[in-house]
């Protein structure tokens, strides 16, 4: 092959220095050592809206972001002190309409290049990958977050189901013993250790409500009245000196929440509105329509406000509202669980929950629930009994792993006038079925049990006999598959009764209907 001709460097002049500057998209700019501007290419009209004769001669710190000029300028004495080198720098820089640009420039002392004499830099918008970063760095923040949660919730439900096992057993015995004693001081200390025990049932749902753990059965209910019922407790809860309003439509309101659930949320943020008005105040509950949904969601929907005249969030506590054990209160009067509890119920119930507040100015809390369609009527009238007590002949087969559990629910079951045969496991209630295949009304397996759990216990127990009810009980009931009665812990004993008899009614008659609502404390 020919040889290829060799290609000459052009020779250059100023006029094709200010060509290719000119051309460029990045603004390139020539500063003296005190950062004042001697040079800037056309790019930085473009990019900033300044002409290049309102830049001429200016300093050019003055047009840096506050919060980054200390920074920007350290960066420029490193240049200063190291001809010849390359440094790297981000900041903002002012538009001349107001606000601020992502800018990333590379400096170069070129003080002593006699051709030069100044500081050259190469700079460039670099706006849209810095919102690219942050929306990055949200999603991985988004993600991390979920990790968390999902350590935590893994972490609450063993602890519930321990916890509310105990709960159990120590709230039936506490029972067993109120009814047993004609003492009334030994009475009254009992139902002090009975709201004890309730309370000690409350934070371990929060624990999982705030971990969305929680086990939610929801419910077609309308929510006007709902708020209204609530009015009484909420008015008690306030005390006297703050005055609760409601506004709602006129005609149902349906949605599809967990009424426990639901009422746990309004309890918990008229416990924050109350402690925001510790001199009195007024708390609004409103109600809204949203026929057309949002922008971000076109189902219909309804929009709760709760609303006080408080004493406001501050802007930097406000992004951190709905974090779990976040709290402001002094040590002792909060958990920090209360909005973390509230976050995770509406959530789970395809709704959100934003928060609006400043400080002085009271805070709004507003919450988004998709509208449900109205519940359908029962096919029948028929009403399943409401007593608890068994009828002559009844007999349960309960089985629960937790010894303490089982022994005093069997107690409290007893006094109810069931008979009952106890199991440690699944196998153990498997062997009484063979043994006796048509001698137990009703079964009770707890959901978690070694060598063979609830649920299966129930599907081998029902090839048995296809006809027995099953109930189920449990501390933690996350990612059971059955969709039978599931009885959370901690239960009473009557309650219990309550779902026997009404299992078993249904069971022979199914014109009673669904299951009632489950029994927990």
């Amino acid at each position: 092959m020919p040889d290829q001709p060799t290609l000459d460097p052009p020779p250059w002049s100023e006029a094709m220095f200010r060509a290719l500057t000119e051309q460029s998209g990045d603004i390139i700019s020539l500063l003296d050592d005190s950062g004042r501007l001697l040079y800037n290419s056309p790019a930085a009209e473009k990019i900033s809206g300044f002409s290049t004769a309102e830049l001429s001669g200016v300093d050019t710190f003055t047009f840096f972001h506050p919060d980054d000029r200390e920074r920007v300028q350290a960066e420029f004495a490193r240049v200063l002190a190291t001809p010849g080198a390359m440094v790297t720098v981000e900041y903002r820089y002012r538009r001349k309409e107001g606000g601020w640009t992502w800018m990333e420039a590379v400096a170069s002392n070129q003080l002593d290049n006699p051709d030069v004499r100044g500081v050259v830099t190469n700079s460039r918008d670099i706006s849209e990958r810095k919102q690219q970063q942050a929306q990055q760095h949200l999603i991985e923040e988004q993600q991390l977050h979920r990790q968390r949660l999902e350590s935590l919730g893994t972490l609450a439900g063993g602890i519930a189901h321990d916890f509310n096992n105990l709960l159990s057993a120590i709230g039936m015995h506490v029972a067993l013993a109120a009814a047993t004693t004609g003492d009334a001081a030994v009475r009254a200390e009992l139902e002090g250790a009975e709201v004890a025990v309730r309370r000690a049932a409350e934070l371990t749902r929060q624990l999982l409500g705030f971990a969305r753990r929680q086990p939610a059965r929801p419910l077609t209910l309308d929510l006007r009245q709902a708020l209204q019922h609530l009015g009484p407790l909420l008015e008690r809860l306030l005390g006297g000196q703050i005055a609760v309003s409601l506004s709602v439509p006129e005609g149902p309101v349906w949605v599809g929440v967990d009424p426990a659930q639901l009422e746990q949320v309004l309890v918990n943020l008229a416990t924050n509105a109350r402690d925001a008005m510790p001199g009195g105040g007024h708390l609004q509950l409103r109600v809204a329509l949203e026929p057309g949904g949002t922008a971000n969601d076109l189902r219909p929907s309804v929009l709760l406000s709760v609303l006080d005249d408080g004493v406001g969030v501050a802007p930097d506590v406000l992004p951190r509202v709905f974090e779990p054990f976040f709290t402001t209160k002094e040590l002792g009067r909060g958990t920090g669980l209360g909005l973390a509890v509230s976050h995770g119920i509406i959530t789970q119930s395809g709704g959100s929950i934003w928060l609006e507040s400043e400080p002085g100015t009271g805070t709004a809390v507003h919450v988004r629930l998709p509208l449900a369609d109205p519940p359908t009527p029962p096919a029948t009238a028929a009403v399943a009994a409401k007593s608890g007590a068994a009828r002559p002949g009844e007999r349960v087969l309960l089985a629960d792993d937790d010894d303490l559990v089982r022994t005093v629910t069997a107690r409290m079951l007893s006094r109810l006038g069931w008979a009952v045969d106890e199991a440690r496991d699944g196998f153990e209630a498997l062997e009484r079925l063979v043994n006796a295949p048509t001698a137990y009304s009703a079964a009770v397996f707890d959901l978690r049990m070694p060598r063979l759990g609830g649920e299966e216990a129930a599907q081998q127990a029902l090839a048995i006999d296809p006809n027995l009810p099953v109930l189920f009980i449990s501390g933690y009931a996350d990612g059971a598959r059955t969709r039978t009665d599931i009885i959370q812990k901690p239960f009473d004993g009557p309650a219990l009764g309550h779902h026997l008899r009404n299992a078993i009614d249904r069971a022979r008659d199914p014109r009673l209907g669904p299951a009632i609502a489950p029994c927990a404390r």
